[in-house]
C-alpha cells in the first residue's frame, strides 16, 4: 500500500500522455466494474500513471484485444500467457503472476484424465485466442472453440461439452458471474493442470520498440512485489 501511494504522489507531478490499454473482465485481476476484482489492474493503472501516463481501460473480448494490440490501435493488453508468436509479435513485459490452468468439467461426469490419449474421449471446449486452445492442438485435440468463455460455460453446463480448461481462480469466479447459482454448483475442477506458466503485459511493438516504457515499467513492477513479499 505505501508503495502505491508513493506511486501516485509521483504521478501527480508528472506530465500525461494517453495509455489506451485493452482488456476483459478477468476476476480477480482485472474488471469493468469491481474494484475487488483488480488485483492486478490497480497496481499496473498506478504504476504506468507514476510515469507520467493518462491510463484508458477499453474493455472487449481477448481477441479484440490481442488484434487491436497488433495493429496498434490498443497500446497494450494484458494478462497474457507467452507463446512463440506472442513473443515474435509483441514487446512482453517481465513475468506479471504465474498461473495455473486445469479442466472444469460437471461433478456428475466421470471426467478424468492423465495423458493426452485420455483426453481423445473427451470433447473439449476452449476460446479464440486462448493459449489453452493452442496448448490442446499441439497436443493433437480439437477442442470446439467459441468467442467467449460464457458461452463455453454455458455449454459445459449443459452436456454438450466435457471440459473447459481455464485458471483455477479465474475459472471459479467465472462461474459464479456467468452462470445461475444452482447451475454454478453443478461445475467443478480437476486437480491435474494442464499447464502452469507465467503472464504478461504485451506492449504494441510498433509504438514501443525503441521506447523506454516497458523497463521502465518492468523496474517499478520489481519494486512493488519486493514491496508485497515484505509486507508478508
Amino acid at each position: 500500500m505505501k508503495f502505491l501511494t508513493a506511486l501516485l504522489l509521483l504521478s501527480s507531478f508528472a506530465h500525461a500522455e494517453t495509455l489506451v490499454i485493452a482488456v476483459e473482465d478477468y476476476p480477480p485481476h482485472t474488471s469493468s466494474h469491481n474494484p475487488e476484482h483488480r488485483r492486478l489492474q490497480s497496481p499496473i493503472t498506478s504504476i504506468f500513471e507514476s510515469l507520467g501516463y493518462e491510463v484508458q481501460y477499453e474493455y472487449t473480448s481477448w481477441a479484440r484485444a490481442l488484434k487491436g494490440v497488433k495493429s496498434g490501435k490498443f497500446d497494450l493488453t494484458y494478462p497474457w500467457f507467452e507463446n512463440k508468436s506472442r513473443r515474435n509479435e509483441f514487446i512482453l513485459s517481465e513475468p506479471l503472476m504465474t498461473q495455473k490452468v486445469v479442466f472444469f468439467h460437471r461433478s456428475d461426469s466421470d471426467f478424468d484424465w492423465e495423458t493426452r490419449n485420455d483426453l481423445k474421449q473427451y470433447t473439449l471446449g476452449a476460446v479464440v485466442d486462448y493459449t489453452a486452445r493452442d496448448v490442446l492442438i499441439d497436443m493433437g485435440l480439437t477442442p470446439f472453440t467459441g468467442n467467449t468463455d460464457r458461452y463455453i460455460f454455458q455449454l459445459l453446463y449443459k452436456g454438450r461439452i466435457d471440459a473447459y480448461p481455464a485458471t483455477v481462480e479465474t475459472g471459479l469466479m467465472r462461474i459464479d458471474q456467468v452462470l445461475p447459482p444452482t447451475q454454478a454448483q453443478a461445475i467443478t475442477y480437476h486437480n491435474k493442470p494442464l499447464f502452469e506458466q507465467d503472464m504478461y503485459i504485451l506492449f504494441t511493438k510498433d509504438k514501443f520498440k525503441d521506447s523506454a516504457l516497458p523497463e521502465q515499467f518492468n523496474r517499478l513492477w520489481r519494486e512493488y512485489l519486493t514491496s508485497k513479499e515484505q509486507q508478508y
